[in-house]
């Protein structure tokens, strides 16, 4: 698991999406069966340095949880239709909310959906 994270922030492709600085690891490997699986495994960070108060982080992150629940059934089938066909896919994305204001959920929904469709295109080629 410390690995797994590590190799996110070292290796990992970083890019923002306000009010996320997103951070993406894939890795693939290859496998006599002939099923094919995507995993994916997020990182969610809100820093104690903007938000003071235990509460809000929390709230933050439950929201950002969310917000990729309700959007990862349709990122996945975006990322398993283009893979390969005897290939696993192994996708670690880390989502730091750099906002110094706590944005509303529906502006939090809506940038999710924005950063998984560039996680799909970036995985996709």
């Amino acid at each position: 698991m410390k690995k797994d994270i590590a190799e996110l922030f070292e290796k990992g492709e970083k890019w923002s999406c306000f009010p996320f600085r997103v951070i993406l690891n894939k890795s693939s490997s290859q496998k006599d069966e002939t099923e094919k699986e995507v995993k994916s495994t997020i990182l969610i960070s809100v820093s104690k340095r903007n938000f003071k108060n235990a509460t809000d982080r929390n709230r933050l992150k439950r929201q950002i949880r969310e917000a990729y629940r309700l959007k990862k059934d349709t990122f996945l089938k975006k990322v398993f239709d283009h893979s390969s066909e005897n290939t696993n896919h192994y996708i670690h994305i880390g989502f730091i909310y750099t906002s110094k204001a706590k944005e509303p959920y529906t502006l939090i929904e809506r940038k999710m959906e924005k950063a998984l469709e560039e996680i799909a295109n970036k995985i996709k080629h």
